[in-house]
């Protein structure tokens, strides 16, 4: 969303923030209850989505590379419903 630090922006901004925690991809990873979040994220376009807690169920290289694509998805959901393809934001 915005590239600009947090002391530029006006002091009466109102942000949307949504945080998610533990999400554990991996082999329990809950397709749905994610495709589900998404989708809230993209109607709410937040300007900050913050992820905390355990991300994997186990480091092993293919869990984290499908958290790390998850999270790009999210982004580039969320960017696009925020108009961020016409180079806005």
């Amino acid at each position: 969303m915005n590239d600009q630090p947090a002391e530029a922006l006006p002091h009466d901004a109102d942000l949307k923030i949504i945080h998610i925690t533990d999400l554990h991809v991996g082999r329990q990873f809950n397709e749905d209850r994610w495709n589900d979040f998404s989708d809230v994220c993209v109607n709410l376009q937040p300007d900050l989505v913050i992820v905390s807690g355990d991300l994997v169920d186990n480091p092993f290289r293919w869990t984290l590379r499908q958290a790390k694509r998850k999270l790009y998805e999210l982004c580039n959901r969320v960017r696009r419903a925020k108009g961020g393809d016409q180079g806005d934001n």
